[in-house]
């Protein structure tokens, strides 16, 4: 039957930014190839990994000798080509079984592996597999690098970054017959680009060390980016790392104005890649964006940052959340009215959801950059953990802007507000105790008597 021989023929398991839906998202995706002569209808279909499955209830057809995209975004609302969930960036096996429920027609099983690179059979529908550095998506698998079958591990390094009293020497290794290419000026080193490591390479000042071990028939390792620290007592400290051109790039960097008055523009195409490092030395892969209006202007930015690759960041009140803030609050007044102020709230235990912030030095790219605030971003996420509530909305601004979920309810209560509705037609709406504060309805209440 033809239906028989649709199989699974490439995988992106960490899609950042390379690749985008109709609507411009980019999340990861599986394709789907037909090597038959007969158009294969899925309707009735599954493919299932780790236990969650998605079914196939519409007509999607697969082209005769051809291809399908299916984006793996958890969405399966936004049409026939998108899975009910997500891919796992520590990998799997993927089943595609037929609609019988039973018989499966292809399994495709993939380890971990670096975002932006796919892994898929080489030539299409073989057994034989590849990685690959340009994923083709409802196109011919392809590798003008031969097939790549490996991953070379990642280099290590004989001084762990962060604070460092006085000059030393790193070392790096890698495994036997791989090469290893390294950058000072915060590049990132590919195959071509890069210092080739042959002796310790001697710290003397604040540095930004990248690495890479490169091998024939390998994919390049993933790079390590350490900050490295000269100062005899640093303390709790913050170290930022992004390629200088995503910096300060005429066209690309986010910091400066550049071209197109860069440090204004916000979106997904103004996120860059960066590398979080704490001061214990641990380090998170991060997308980087200037963050809000107030410091636009200023000559010292604020960053909003996305954890990359499923990582979150804890605060100090138990919320674990997928964005940060690093505040800038543009000057040394700013900094204390704002600090002030969330004290007050905490301090009096004011009913306001402030977030909880922490001063901490910022070193951009090894250079220090000022006292910041490190702070979870006031977004739907933290805010239900905050709460508590399954669910929530979240509006800006005069006109009630929904930032998340919408502001239906919101206009509801307003309506019946304004028309003297009574007090519990407008509870049934919203919760209107989480607009009370109860310290102050306490004092409003007066002396309570005996």
């Amino acid at each position: 039957m033809a239906q028989e021989r649709i199989l699974i023929n490439e995988v992106l398991p960490g899609n950042q930014g390379i690749t985008a839906d109709s609507t411009g998202r980019t999340p990861d995706w599986i394709e789907i190839h037909n090597p038959s002569s007969r158009a294969v209808d899925v309707k009735g279909w599954r493919i299932a990994m780790a236990g969650r499955q998605h079914v196939f209830t519409s007509s999607l057809t697969v082209p005769a000798r051809g291809y399908r995209t299916l984006w793996c975004d958890g969405r399966a609302n936004k049409g026939p080509d998108h899975i009910a969930f997500k891919l796992a960036r520590e990998g799997g096996a993927l089943l595609l079984i037929a609609p019988d429920g039973i018989t499966i027609a292809d399994v495709f099983s993939f380890p971990a592996i670096p975002a932006n690179v796919s892994i898929g059979r080489l030539p299409d529908g073989a057994k034989t597999w590849s990685f690959f550095t340009m994923p083709s998506p409802g196109m011919r698998n392809t590798s003008k690098e031969g097939t790549i079958n490996g991953l070379c591990a990642t280099p290590t390094v004989s001084h762990d970054p962060g604070r460092h009293e006085g000059p030393f020497e790193l070392e790096l290794q890698a495994d036997a017959h791989a090469a290893i290419r390294y950058t000072l000026d915060g590049t990132r080193p590919t195959r071509e680009h890069g210092l080739v490591y042959t002796a310790p390479i001697h710290i003397g000042s604040n540095t930004v060390v990248r690495a890479i071990a490169t091998a024939p028939g390998k994919l390049p390792s993933e790079r390590i980016c350490a900050a490295y620290i000269i100062a005899s007592d640093l303390g709790r400290s913050f170290c930022l790392n992004l390629a200088p051109s995503d910096l300060w790039g005429d066209s690309t960097g986010i910091y400066d104005p550049g071209l197109f008055n860069n440090n204004t523009r916000s979106g997904k195409a103004w996120e860059r890649d960066g590398i979080a490092q704490w001061s214990s030395g641990r380090t998170t892969n991060v997308g980087v964006r200037i963050s809000g209006s107030g410091s636009r202007g200023a000559r010292k930015r604020s960053f909003k940052l996305h954890g990359r690759d499923g990582s979150d960041f804890s605060f100090m009140d138990s919320t674990h959340v997928d964005e940060g803030l690093l505040r800038s609050d543009a000057g040394a007044q700013a900094f204390l009215r704002n600090t002030t102020i969330e004290e007050l709230a905490r301090g009096f235990g004011l009913h306001v959801a402030v977030q909880p912030s922490e001063a901490i030095p910022l070193y951009l790219n090894a250079a220090y950059w000022g006292l910041y605030r490190w702070m979870p971003a006031k977004d739907g996420d933290w805010l239900r953990q905050r709460s508590g509530a399954e669910a929530l909305d979240v509006l800006e601004g005069p006109a009630a802007v929904a930032l998340n979920g919408n502001n239906d309810h919101f206009l509801r209560a307003q309506d019946l507000l304004l028309r003297g509705a009574p007090l519990d037609s407008i509870e049934a709406v919203i919760d209107t105790e989480s607009l009370i504060d109860p310290r102050v309805h306490r004092s409003m209440d007066g002396p309570r008597r005996p």
